[in-house]
């Protein structure tokens, strides 16, 4: 079984490749200006700017073309992660995985062996050498990279994104949108809308309308609201601040009470699941009630995972640490992670738990100091890298800070920072390829920028919100047919790409 897993793996990292690896960047039998698209034919894996009958190809099959590459150049990338991890890490993990197995009769020792043997087979080296693969997968790694930054190039030539206002909504509060949610069921599309006194339905057309089917009181405070589906079963997970967090199934005719985790007198700030291994785990993060002229407050609470056990969730297991406004769990390379940024106005810290399936139980993995609190934080991942971005509150100002997953030591370390004087809420979303992230200011524009060259930069602002006096908290992207959309506050923008003449 292994040793065909690890065959496939090697089919796909040198299999893909061969195709292209005879090709120039810059052959492109075309004359010049006749295609304004003219470099991508020099592209690999066949992606002409011209047709057949001499025509030039269109933006959209451009578009199109450079999205399957980019799906093409991560699958490799993550096969080739995921083999060099197969080789360097069986043997780091051995005894777990034999005390895991060993009632299963099962020995990797022998898999271990044929891995190495087959592998030494491919590479025509007899004496082999870990090293000897990995300066393999590191040169593959490299070709993608010169890849991708071609693609980032000629992305650049071809169009620009920008966000497009559609819709908007008239809520019956004039109260803060504080979360929202979007979730797809079947052909049909849906958002959540969470304010101090209710909770927003709102259906989407193929347009990009909205329509409000139903409305849900709730308890008058802040909060949140996050989507599940478990089962068939579409549950809407709605925090409010000093009470609990209700849990509501959707029906499509009403939103149905089904369980009220009780938390007072902690503030429910926000909440994230997980489907791992079969099992789906909720943190619900909470934050305390501050006493005035307390010279020595205690933020410590004890915050709850659950487990969902078919009906409800129940209690899992208690991680102790100051409160946390937020929180997001992660899958890192096989490994289930919990990242947990503490919003307490001191000595606060970013704590990363891991899963252990051996002991079954959330672990502490590693602790960052902060200088200052973190309200909100969000993920995204690329060619196989994993990031957070957390905005940071603190005395001297704000701060939103980009930390990357470090393979090597297995932590994440500081990345970059995200220009913003007052960010509350990060928002990442991918469009033709590349990746954005919009970060929402709440006393100044939205800012939206644009990852290129492993960096994010400045790419457009949307001034809507400093020009209607609102204070903008929640922000959300999803995709709805061939349409990417980028909602914040209450406030529907399509992101589109503006092609330009070359």
């Amino acid at each position: 079984m292994c040793a065909m897993k690890m065959l496939v793996v090697l089919s796909l990292l040198f299999g893909v490749f061969s195709v292209s690896s005879g090709q120039e960047l810059s052959t492109c039998p075309v004359e010049e200006n006749s295609c304004y698209l003219s470099d991508v034919c020099a592209y690999v894996f066949n992606f002409p700017a011209i047709n057949d009958d001499g025509t030039c190809e269109s933006m959209e099959d451009t578009i199109v073309n450079l999205q399957t590459l980019d799906k093409r150049l991560e699958t490799v990338a993550l096969s080739m992660d995921e083999l060099g991890k197969r080789i360097d890490g069986q043997r780091k993990e051995f005894a777990v995985w034999k005390d895991l197995f060993a009632e299963g009769g099962g020995s990797f020792d022998s898999d271990i062996q044929n891995d190495e043997e087959l592998v030494a087979g491919l590479l025509g080296n007899s004496n082999f050498d870990t090293g000897d693969l990995r300066d393999v997968i590191n040169k593959q790694q490299q070709t993608i990279n010169e890849f991708s930054a071609r693609i980032t190039e000629i992305r650049m030539k071809i169009g620009k994104l920008v966000l497009k206002e559609v819709d908007s909504v008239t809520l019956d509060d004039d109260s803060y949108m504080y979360d929202m949610a979007h979730f797809a069921v079947d052909k049909d599309s849906y958002v959540a809308l969470k304010t101090w006194f209710y909770l927003y339905m709102y259906k989407i057309s193929s347009d990009g309308k909205l329509t409000r089917i139903y409305r849900q009181s709730v308890t008058p405070n802040y909060g949140s609201v996050e989507y599940l589906e478990i089962n068939g079963r579409h549950l809407l997970i709605v925090g409010s601040a000093h009470t609990n967090a209700t849990i509501y199934e959707w029906t499509f005719q009403e939103l149905k009470e089904i369980q009220i985790i009780e938390k007072d007198p902690f503030y429910v700030r926000d909440s994230t699941f997980v489907k791992f291994g079969g099992r789906t785990f909720l943190y619900i993060a909470l934050f305390k009630e501050l006493i005035r002229g307390d010279r020595s407050p205690n933020y410590s609470i004890d915050n709850i995972i659950y487990e969902w056990d078919g009906e409800k969730f129940i209690e899992f297991q208690k991680l102790n640490h100051q409160m946390s406004a937020d929180a997001i769990f992660l899958q890192i390379e096989g490994e289930l992670y919990l990242h947990v940024p503490e919003s307490a106005y001191r000595d606060a810290v970013s704590v990363d738990y891991k899963f252990s399936a051996k002991f079954n139980e959330f672990q502490i993995h590693d602790k960052r100091s902060l200088d200052g609190s973190v309200f909100t934080v969000t993920s995204f991942e690329n060619n196989g890298n994993m990031y957070v971005i957390e905005p940071l509150h603190s005395r001297t100002g704000f701060e939103t800070s980009v930390y990357k997953w470090n393979r090597d030591n297995a932590m994440f370390e500081f990345h970059q920072s995200l220009e913003g004087d007052s960010a509350w809420r990060a928002c990442p979303f991918k469009k033709a390829g590349m990746h954005y992230v919009l970060l929402v200011n709440y006393k100044s524009e939205t800012v939206l920028f644009r990852y290129e060259d492993d960096k994010f930069v400045k790419h457009q602002t949307v001034d809507k919100f400093v020009e209607e006096g609102v204070r903008p908290y929640a922000c959300m992207s999803f995709e709805y047919g061939p349409i990417t959309y980028v909602m914040i506050d209450r406030t529907l923008f399509t992101a589109e790409i503006v092609f330009t003449d070359v």
